[in-house]
């Protein structure tokens, strides 16, 4: 039975352990002297460079329609490196442990979007239960928004930085919903290689107006390397688990254990970086992600706005059946980060 059990959750644990992981780096590289705009820009660029490899590798046919239909990436491709670009100043002005707390917040943006834009998806916020965890999660935030940090630090820079990340939240619900409106044709290994590439462009004129591209050179190479590795590694290799996890053990069950990746970025974040919460912040946070976890478990699947962007691959965009044989749906795009926010764009 453990065996069994450690067959079908292997790949969602694995990869929520990888998502504990892309905050402490880029604290890291900013105590390396990359600024964020340098960070981004490269990140983007590997993960873009990957993923259009393995994009014409795989399917060229779909690689051509997307060159061809070009301007309908453009929308999301800026709320992409709009979202990057909040989401790393969010982090660079605050700490990972915090940042992978309120990110989750996405959940509940993916929410409105949905109810806004998808009059189907309207008919799982009528429950009570659905309700209460809404608010918990709410209330959750905001007094997580709240809470002073353990360190002594700016305070303004520091809550800055949580605007930054729970704003980050929003631009990526944001994001999801423009993928489901404009790019659900296209297969999503094509579609996250045009965004990336796109987006890489537009990231590249913060780097040259006020970033420091050339740090890449004059850092140390090890460093430099875990930047240029970062992208790939965390954009690609967390959605092939979070595809497979998906297939494994359904949507429900996957998206309700991202919520613990807090609680391995606080762990790798004490071990790295000497950063820790304080008791009050782990009360809200706790708040925040019960309340999130009610919210999913009603819902049964989280709305496909709340899914990662990044790309699964092709052949697993056809929805999978959870145990009962329900169908659960897959979104265009994909899961949680670092990311963000258990994604990692």
């Amino acid at each position: 039975m453990e065996i069994k059990i450690l067959r079908a959750y292997w790949p969602i644990m694995v990869s929520c352990a990888l998502w504990a992981w892309p905050m402490v780096i880029i604290k890291l590289l900013q105590r390396q002297g990359f600024d964020l705009h340098t960070q981004n820009f490269f990140r983007y660029l590997a993960a873009s460079v990957t993923l259009q490899a393995v994009g014409w590798a795989a399917d060229p046919a779909a690689m051509r329609r997307c060159f061809r239909e070009a301007g309908k990436f453009v929308l999301p491709a800026i709320l992409a490196s709009v979202f990057q670009a909040v989401w790393v100043m969010g982090v660079y002005k605050s700490m990972p442990a915090a940042g992978a707390i309120l990110t989750r917040s996405t959940v509940l943006w993916g929410l409105f979007f949905s109810f806004v834009f998808f009059p189907d998806e309207r008919r799982m916020m009528r429950s009570p239960f659905f309700a209460a965890g809404t608010v918990a999660a709410m209330a959750g935030m905001c007094g997580f928004l709240l809470s002073r940090p353990a360190s002594e630090t700016d305070i303004g820079e520091y809550s800055l930085g949580l605007v930054c990340l729970a704003a980050s939240s929003v631009l990526w619900a944001a994001y999801g919903i423009s993928i489901k409106l404009f790019l659900r044709d296209v297969p999503p290994v094509a579609a996250f290689a045009t965004t990336a590439s796109l987006a890489c462009a537009i990231l590249l004129i913060p780097a040259l107006l006020a970033g420091d591209p050339a740090h890449i050179v004059r850092a140390p190479v090890g460093w430099s390397l875990l930047l240029l590795a970062s992208g790939p590694v965390f954009i690609g290799g967390t959605q092939v688990l979070m595809i497979e996890s998906i297939r494994r053990v359904g949507v429900a069950a996957t998206n309700v254990i991202t919520l613990s990746i807090p609680l391995f970025t606080a762990a790798s974040s004490f071990a790295v970086l000497n950063e820790m919460l304080t008791a009050r912040q782990w009360l809200f946070g706790l708040l925040l992600i019960g309340g999130l976890a009610a919210v999913v478990l009603r819902a049964g699947t989280l709305p496909e706005a709340v899914a990662s962007p990044p790309a699964p691959p092709p052949e697993a965009s056809a929805p999978p059946k959870s145990e009962g044989g329900r169908k659960e749906s897959v979104s265009g795009g994909c899961p949680a980060q670092e990311g963000a926010g258990g994604s990692f764009s």
